[in-house]
């Protein structure tokens, strides 16, 4: 089989929900995926794997699904546990490459994670799905030893995977489709640990790049890599999943980024995940927030206390320069300062006033005490003048 045809069979099989938290005890868990073709795909040899698992399921010889039908494996029968507070899923066909894969966080309860028509995951309310679904049945034995050379098989591809992939120039990295691997060079805007310990930013098209396991290579800001991964989305923010530190080469060692000059009514899904710079008004601070607006419209900056930058005394009026990644969440867009120096404040017209205020010299006192000293002067002339008249009365 071509290597072409091998990626349409294996594109065509997705993973169509994860069951990871149901009601009670954790039985009834279930892995389900579908065949989006318009043929049958034999699935023998393919394998799942969990980021939390140390266990493989390999599927038995005759496994097929059907076209527009949905494979579902049981817990019970993959002995595979998936956690409730965060964990990912990875399919693999029979030549170690990734047909799909997906993580999540804070699974809730009776809640199905369903892949929608658009690519987009969701939490969805089981309405007795998990009553209705029809789990098929599959060998459940499998021996330690194809345990263990699949398992091999596996480490062998996530060493290898950037070797085999075609770089992509950077920034069309996000033109590319959800689940596809990629291979990019790009340099470090802001080193792991800084905006949060499982991931960190790469300049050029706005790219997450992220490991659940936290496992990355000694990086700094400026740094020129290469990075394979799997492109995902989270939270509507397009980020690249590696496997490990050995996902990421480094090239050499560069300089500090520069940000993008941005105006604050442009923070948008435009410059989502690139380094920005921008100045404006502070409209208000709720810290760790604070608003700022440059007339085209406002943009929250948020502080993240893994950077460690101290508390600010901001106050509203004051104008401000802040460089950081533009992010994405459920609330909208917000610009996250990675260092001190990436805040900076320009003008704050209250210390001008106070400052204003306390240098102008008091000239009422001045003047009070010029008209002292001459009415002093006046006194003694009018005191000398009435003495000498009255000495020259004396002589007549």
């Amino acid at each position: 089989m071509s290597g072409d045809s091998k990626k349409t069979v294996s594109g065509n099989v997705i993973i169509e929900e994860v069951y990871p938290n149901p009601l009670g005890r954790d039985t009834k868990e279930f892995i389900s995926l579908k065949n989006i073709s318009s043929a049958p795909i034999d699935i023998s040899g393919w394998n799942i794997k969990t980021e939390k698992s140390s266990g493989v399921f390999i599927f038995p010889p005759d496994s097929l699904i059907q076209s527009q039908k949905s494979f579902s494996l049981a817990q019970a029968q993959s002995t595979l546990r998936l956690q409730n507070t965060a964990d990912a899923i990875y399919v693999f066909d029979s030549e170690g490459d990734v047909v799909d894969s997906v993580d999540y966080e804070d699974a809730p309860e009776d809640r199905i994670l369903t892949k929608a028509k658009d690519g987009v995951w969701k939490w969805m309310k089981t309405s007795g799905a998990n009553d209705k679904k029809k789990i098929s049945k599959v060998q459940k034995t499998i021996s330690r030893n194809t345990k263990k050379k699949n398992t091999a098989r596996i480490i062998a591809y996530q060493y290898t995977e950037k070797e085999s992939l075609s770089k992509t120039p950077i920034e069309k990295v996000r033109a590319l489709e959800l689940g596809e691997s990629v291979k990019f060079r790009a340099v470090v805007s802001v080193e792991p640990g800084v905006l949060g310990k499982t991931l960190f930013y790469v300049a050029g098209s706005g790219i997450q790049i992220y490991s659940y396991r936290k496992d990355f290579p000694d990086i700094a800001t400026g740094d020129i890599i290469d990075v394979s991964g799997i492109l995902q989305e989270s939270s509507d923010e397009m980020r690249v999943r590696i496997t490990g530190k050995d996902a990421i080469s480094i090239v050499s060692h560069g300089a500090t980024p520069l940000p993008k000059t941005t105006e604050t009514g442009d923070i948008s899904e435009e410059t989502e995940g690139y380094l920005v710079s921008l100045k404006g008004e502070v409209i208000e601070v709720r810290w760790p927030y604070v608003f700022v607006d440059d007339g085209s419209g406002e943009v929250r900056v948020y502080i993240k206390k893994s950077t460690g930058i101290e508390k600010r005394k901001l106050y509203a009026g004051d104008e401000l320069s802040v460089t950081g990644i533009v992010s994405q969440t459920a609330a909208g867009y917000r610009v996250l300062p990675r260092y001190e120096s990436d805040i900076v404040l320009i003008k704050n017209p209250e210390k001008e006033k106070t400052h204003q205020e306390e240098t102008i010299p008091d000239r009422s006192k001045e003047t009070q005490t010029v008209f002292q000293y001459l009415t002093a002067i006046g006194v003694t002339a009018v005191l000398v003048s009435l003495g000498l008249f009255i000495q020259y009365k004396m002589k007549e």
